[in-house]
């Protein structure tokens, strides 16, 4: 760098910083200009795309087109039918921009978006939340697959083996009903409602998302014909379909009926023998062999005969409190058995019978009893591993007393113990759970147990106002579950909205606003959210600004939106200040009524403003005859009140000026010329 460059170099510095800097104020007020610029970019694009999405469509006609081949003959029958569905609701959401919602990101579903409908609960989503919800479930399962990755199996601490895990196959659930769809239906591309269209213009005579070609799908529950709608949102409506069908008893001639009502039921009874033996059905058309229970009563006998009760037919069989108390074959012993029907059997106490350890089996009397063979029980103890000790005996065997070493749960310590008692020690599980983020911290955990979490998730939704209630789990919550419900301004109209849409959500209104006008013009409007719109009418009231009796013609201006002005704030920070607005009236203004005004000489009338109705100058010659009779006025128009008080003709005083200018004039050149001369 030379000399002469350092030097410019220092002047400029010292310039830029001899220039006075900005203050508060000044930056204040730059970045309010910025900002409000800022702003009404915003506003011009919200507004051109809320028109665009606001257009209305001619439903009436779309429907129309939507059922032309629902029904052959053209009644409204199967319409009607078709919207008390659940198919009208989401005829809604596709119809009015807006009103359906996104559970990923819990925006608005508009009719311009590529979207995905779920096949279960036929759900709206836009197609890349949905696209980046697959991927993200699809992820997380398989960096848990990877973790606990276990092919082969292995031995535990215990020595036991455990099998390998068997292995779901990748898959990604419906945000909101939890269907499950492999890998192969993650979505792609936007297709129409029934799927045979990818992309689908939006057209105006057509369904939003639809490709306008009759759907196709087949109807459920299952009777063989196809949907004949439209491409549409939600599940098909019932078949519309006609078939030759009798009454579900079959005792009326066959009629002509809809596919979804063609088991039909006529006004006959039914008249079939009841499983009693006695009575006949009296319910009236039904299917074969589905007769209710008989609901007559009779006498009938408990089993073993010895009580009668008054009961329904439908109960043949009861038993009464009576012990049987019949003797067996032997004589010795009595049957214990309570109420029962046919031969009590055999004693029991006469079948072959073995000691205590039933090592020795003998057939004896039944009034005779075995005694113990003498020889060692032998019997499995509690424990598992060791046999009983002590002689054959009556009763169960005692605890496994025998000293061994016993490992605890976990696998870590050991120490010698009676068989019988379980050796848990206090050390505390590390390993992680299937969340991922909490340990097991059970004490002498054998491993098993721990691999599913039993915490709360707790984590805040995107509502951000619930938290996740699910158990404690990897990857993204599932949206909010629960529904608010938002009324209009006057409380007559309510709509149920997903939890975090209620400040975004509208709530259509057909009633009348009720909040009472602040100028003196009533108009009816229909309720809304915000302030009432401003009023557009005229004033309509005496204009007391200019002091005539004209009406005003400016737009009303009763209760016009200000800026507050507090004085108290005059010497707060500029920063922090909060514009508040309040309601004043103005005014009037000038009076615009336009009133015939006459100049102040007479010659012409002109109109002009109220506010600016004087008489002045037309700037024409006065044109008045004057005194002498000869001459007329040459004076620029002027008030005259009368012609009587008119001066000396202006031609004669006109002509005495001039000739005293002229002798002037030549005064003056004999005095240059004198002067020339001598």
């Amino acid at each position: 760098m030379s000399v002469f460059s350092a030097k410019n170099e220092k002047m400029k510095r010292g310039s830029k910083s001899n220039q006075q800097k900005p203050d508060g104020a000044t930056r204040f007020e730059e970045v309010h200009a910025r900002n409000i610029a800022a702003a009404k970019k915003i506003v011009e694009k919200y507004s051109s795309s809320s028109d665009e999405e606001e257009e209305e469509l001619n439903e009436c006609k779309i429907l129309d087109s939507l059922f032309k081949h629902y029904k052959s003959d053209g009644s409204r029958l199967g319409i009607q039918q078709a919207l008390q569905q659940k198919t009208a609701t989401f005829f809604e959401n596709a119809l009015h921009s807006g009103s359906a919602t996104c559970l990923i990101c819990i925006g608005s579903v508009r009719r311009a978006d590529s979207i995905w409908t779920c096949k279960h609960c036929y759900c709206f989503f836009h197609l890349n939340c949905i696209r980046r919800w697959a991927n993200d479930s699809i992820a997380q399962q398989k960096a848990s697959t990877e973790q606990t990755s276990n092919e082969q199996g292995y031995y535990n601490n215990l020595g036991q083996f455990v099998p390998p895990k068997r292995k779901r196959p990748l898959h990604w659930s419906c945000p909101q009903c939890r269907k499950d769809y492999c890998l192969e239906e993650k979505p792609a591309t936007y297709k129409c409602f029934c799927g045979k269209e990818e992309n689908p213009r939006p057209a105006a005579f057509l369904l939003p998302h639809s490709c306008g070609e009759i759907c196709g799908k087949n109807l459920q529950p299952t009777c063989g014909h196809t949907c004949m709608l439209l491409c549409h949102p939600g599940p098909c409506p019932p078949c519309s379909q006609y078939a030759t069908t009798s009454c579900l008893c079959g005792q009326s001639q066959k009629k002509s009926m809809r596919c979804i009502d063609k088991e039909w039921k006529c006004d006959r009874k039914c008249k079939e023998l009841l499983p009693c033996g006695e009575h006949r059905c009296k319910e009236l058309c039904h299917k074969p062999n589905q007769c209710p229970p008989c609901t007559s009563t009779s006498l009938q006998p408990c089993e073993c005969g010895a009580e009668t009760k008054k009961r329904n037919c439908s109960e043949l069989k009861w038993h009464c409190k009576k012990i049987c108390g019949s003797k067996y074959s032997c004589g010795a012993h009595v049957c214990k058995r309570v109420c029962h029907s046919g031969s009590c059997g055999d004693c029991p106490l006469s079948l072959p019978r073995s000691c205590p350890c039933g090592k020795t089996q003998k057939i004896v009397p039944c009034i005779e009893t075995i005694d113990p063979c003498g020889d060692t029980c032998q019997k499995l103890l509690s424990c598992g591993l060791h046999t009983c000790t002590q002689r054959c005996h009556r009763g169960e065997c005692n605890l496994c007393l025998i000293i061994t070493k016993k490992k605890c749960r976990c696998g870590i310590h050991e120490k010698e113990l009676p068989c019988w008692k379980i050796f848990t020690c206090e050390t505390k599980c590390k390993q992680m759970r299937d969340c991922g983020k909490h340990t097991c911290n059970k004490k002498c955990c054998d491993g098993r147990s721990c691999q599913q979490c039993d915490k709360i998730c707790g984590k805040p939704l995107t509502c951000q106002k619930h938290k996740c209630q699910s158990v404690c789990h990897e990857g993204p919550c599932y949206p909010c579950n629960q529904q608010s419900q938002v009324n209009c301004r006057c409380g007559k109209t309510s709509k149920r909205v997903p939890c975090g849409r209620e400040r975004t959500a509208r709530v259509m209104c057909m009633e009348l606003c009720r909040i009472p006008s602040k100028c003196h013009h009533p108009i009816k409007h229909r309720c809304h959210k915000n302030e009432c719109p401003p009023c557009n009418q005229k004033c309509g009231q005496i204009n007391d600004t200019t002091g005539c009796l004209h009406i005003c013609e400016a737009k009303c201006h009763a209760a016009v939106k200000v800026v507050k002005q507090n004085p108290l704030n005059g010497g707060a920070n500029v920063w922090h200040q909060s514009k508040q607005f309040e309601f004043k009236k103005q005014p009037h203004p000038p009076c615009e009524q336009l009133v015939k005004v006459s100049c102040i000489g007479g010659h012409e009338i002109a109109e002009w403003p109220c506010w600016n109705s004087k008489p002045t100058s037309c700037q024409r010659k006065c044109n008045r005859a004057l005194r002498c009779g000869n001459h007329k006025c040459e004076l620029i128009c002027h008030a005259v009140p009368d012609l009587k008080d008119m001066k000396v003709c202006t031609l004669i005083a006109f002509n005495y000026f001039l000739s005293l200018h002229i002798f002037n004039l030549n005064l003056n050149m004999l005095q240059f010329l004198f002067y020339f001369i001598f």
